[in-house]
This record gives structure tokens, sequence and C-alpha cells, in this order.
């Protein structure tokens, strides 16, 4: 289901200087499959909570294990700031 997904996502984790704990991967993947089913979507939530490192991973995971098909594709990201 996840495919080189997990692998890679624990690659990059550990590329950035973060720890690939359990709780981080999940979120993550949830992130992921939220995307899925989405045509946007916006992370909230406390300054210090690590959204930017969610994403970031995400997107740089995603770019690796992208395969041309409709699961695994690269991401653009757009940040609005207020």
């Amino acid at each position: 289901e996840y495919g080189q997904l997990p692998e890679t996502l624990q690659q990059v984790t550990e590329e950035y200087g973060l720890q690939p704990t359990p709780a981080f991967t999940h979120k993550v993947i949830q992130l992921w499959e939220t995307v899925l089913v989405r045509h946007g979507l916006m992370t909230v939530g406390y300054p210090p909570s690590g959204k930017t490192w969610v994403k970031d991973v995400l997107a740089e995971t995603l770019k690796r294990v992208a395969d041309g098909g409709d699961t695994f594709m690269p991401v653009t990201q757009y940040c609005m700031c207020p």
C-alpha cells in the first residue's frame, strides 16, 4: 500500500537532521493520506509543533518516490503567510 514511502521517509527524515520517531512518521503519513483525498489543505497548530518539517519531509519524500502515477507524485507547495 505504501510502497517505498516508509523507507524513503525515514531516510529523508534523518538527512534533515530529525529523528524518525513513530509519532513524526505517523504525522507525515497522515498528511500524505489527506493530500490524496483533498484538493488543498492547511496545516495549523502552535508555532513549535513541527508543521513545516512535516510538510517539507513529505514533499521531499514524494519527490524521491515519484513513479509517474497518481499515488506517488512530486508536490508543489504554495505557502501563504498572513
